[in-house]
């Protein structure tokens, strides 16, 4: 299973809580958040991809200083990708039933409103 898969499947399980919270049986993501979902997948799994890439390049002797910095950079890149497309989405009431703090400080489920990213406008 793959970074991006984990993350999904975090995602889910958060949105099933989410609906048990509010006393529905089941919910979706809309089209948007179906997007932010698929892209912090996306850049997940090249964040994956990448830390080996830094392990195998750590080891080499062959391997630039500049080449290792680079990997990293890019890394933290998608790293604070996927943050930031976990930003969009709203999960309150699962956040507070999480027991994982790094879902919370992931971003999901911050309680920012949608279309302005301020706490609590609309």
């Amino acid at each position: 299973m793959s970074a991006g898969d984990d993350l999904r499947a975090g995602l889910d399980a958060a949105l099933a809580r989410e609906a048990k919270a509010l006393g529905r049986t089941e919910l979706v993501w809309d089209e948007r958040e179906a997007f932010h979902v698929d892209a912090a997948c996306a850049a997940a799994d090249s964040a994956e991809i990448l830390a080996a890439r830094i392990e195998a390049a750590a080891t080499d002797p062959g391997t630039s200083h500049s080449d290792l910095v680079r990997l990293l950079a890019e890394r933290r890149q998608q790293l604070a990708k996927a943050a930031e497309h976990l930003r969009w989405l709203s999960l309150p009431h699962a956040l507070s039933a999480a027991s994982d703090p790094q879902k919370a400080s992931a971003g999901v489920g911050s309680g920012r409103s949608r279309r302005t990213g301020r706490p609590g406008a609309g």
